[in-house]
């Protein structure tokens, strides 16, 4: 390494020194150069020639020599990349590929992804906050989602979760730039970024941008179209927002629980014949749980709650495979079971007790969910009111399985591996677990 050191030093020294001889023999070792104040200096003085090699944008047709400026561009070295973003000429190079993205090729657009996402890596996602363009960042960017590197590096932006990464977007307005982007072909991958914007977001401000009635209408006929993939993103991103809603704010007019989830409500009606269309995806499941949240809020209409009940219970035998379905049909049945409006007739309407004692004896790979709304159904009925035949599953079928469960799977535990339950407990958090039925 001393010899490599001697080398570049004696080349930085010569004053007829060429650039591509000094990074030629810089990127042998490149972690050593960028600790080599001279290097350093050679870098920033000559920083438009560099990026513009880096970037095939000096019209030289030398693949080796942008490989070696790219490189030098790229040190992982943090030290380093502090140097290169404290410097004016660095920050104006970087300005100005981001507004000439568009006329970059392919190979090339993919070399500027890679020294951006080394850039985040190295900063801590600073670099954000240091562009002296950072506002036409996203609407540079946005029109060329669909090109080689440009949707996952913005998608690493939102999803991230930085405090650099979030103050970027809220100050720079992304969400809204983000947002004005549909219908350019690529509704799909920008309703994603959306959500990874929503889903990151902690303060609430970036999803209160979305909130305006007729942007969140427009999401709304996305997640109930039927393009499947659309559909899927769409209410993922009705569900996030949702998820932010605080129903202590019901009477605040300018609340996202008022902007968000009581617009969706409003049109549950359109909600409901979504689900109850085929096939089930996942925009169904999310669906569902709009729907539970409706119910666990007290703004359901149970008349219209029974139809969509009824419908996964049909559902949850028609597909014995899709468990996706069977966990939909067990989280809707338990908010109902626990609101405090529950009508006898949806057990009834349902078929809940027929259907259970049917596939009572039958192998399938539902059968714990049934088991636990067998549960939910015994724990509030007037049981001597009851058909003997459901009698006799809650006396024979049912109190065997309950029997197993409350004794543990695989039987007792071999006396050596005994451990009190009380070494692990901490303010009934463990109770609380084991307590818990499902995974669904």
């Amino acid at each position: 390494m001393d010899n490599f050191s001697d080398k570049l030093s004696t080349a930085l020294k010569n004053p007829d020194h060429e650039t591509d001889e000094i990074l030629n023999l810089a990127s042998l070792h490149p972690q050593v150069a960028a600790i080599d104040s001279n290097f350093i200096q050679f870098v920033l003085e000559n920083m438009d020639e560099i990026f513009q090699l880096a970037l095939g944008l000096a019209g030289e047709d030398n693949p080796g020599l942008q490989r070696n400026a790219f490189a030098i561009l790229t040190i992982k070295v943090s030290s380093y990349i502090s140097l290169l973003i404290s410097s004016d000429q660095f920050l104006e190079n970087l300005n100005e590929t981001i507004e000439s993205i568009g006329i970059l090729e392919p190979p090339n657009l993919k070399l500027w992804v890679r020294m951006m996402n080394t850039l985040l890596d190295l900063t801590g996602f600073a670099i954000l906050l240091n562009l002296p363009g950072r506002k036409k960042l996203f609407r540079r960017l946005l029109p060329h989602v669909g090109k080689v590197g440009i949707y996952e590096f913005l998608f690493r932006i939102c999803d991230d979760g930085h405090e650099a990464s979030h103050q970027f977007l809220e100050k720079t307005h992304s969400v809204t730039s983000i947002y004005n982007c549909l219908g350019n072909g690529y509704d799909l991958q920008i309703v994603k970024l959306l959500c990874a914007c929503c889903y990151s977001d902690t303060s609430g401000k970036l999803i209160l941008s979305l909130s305006r009635p007729e942007r969140t209408a427009k999401i709304f006929s996305f997640a109930v179209s039927d393009n499947i993939l659309l559909s899927n993103a769409a209410m993922q991103l009705l569900f996030e927002m949702s998820s932010h809603c605080d129903e202590d704010d019901e009477d605040d007019e300018d609340s996202l629980f008022q902007r968000v989830f009581m617009k969706i409500v409003e049109r549950i009606d359109e909600l409901i014949e979504f689900i109850c269309k085929p096939p089930f995806t996942s925009a169904k499941f999310r669906a569902i749980d709009l729907i539970i949240g409706m119910i666990s809020t007290e703004h359901a209409d149970f008349d219209k709650i029974l139809k969509v009940l009824k419908w996964v219970w049909d559902q949850t035998f028609a597909n014995p495979l899709l468990s996706q379905i069977h966990c939909a049909m067990l989280r809707i049945c338990k908010a109902i079971f626990d609101s405090e409006e529950l009508p006898e007739e949806f057990v009834t309407q349902c078929q809940f007790r027929e259907r259970i004692i049917e596939y009572s004896n039958k192998k399938c790979t539902f059968s714990g969910h049934l088991y636990e709304i067998a549960r939910m159904i015994h724990e509030i009925e007037d049981f001597d009111k009851q058909s003997q035949a459901w009698k006799d599953y809650i006396n024979g079928p049912y109190a065997k399985i309950r029997s197993i469960r409350e004794n543990g799977y695989g039987g007792p535990v071999p006396e050596r591996h005994k451990i009190s339950i009380s070494d692990y407990k901490v303010d009934g958090i463990l109770e609380q677990t084991i307590q818990q039925p499902t995974n669904c």
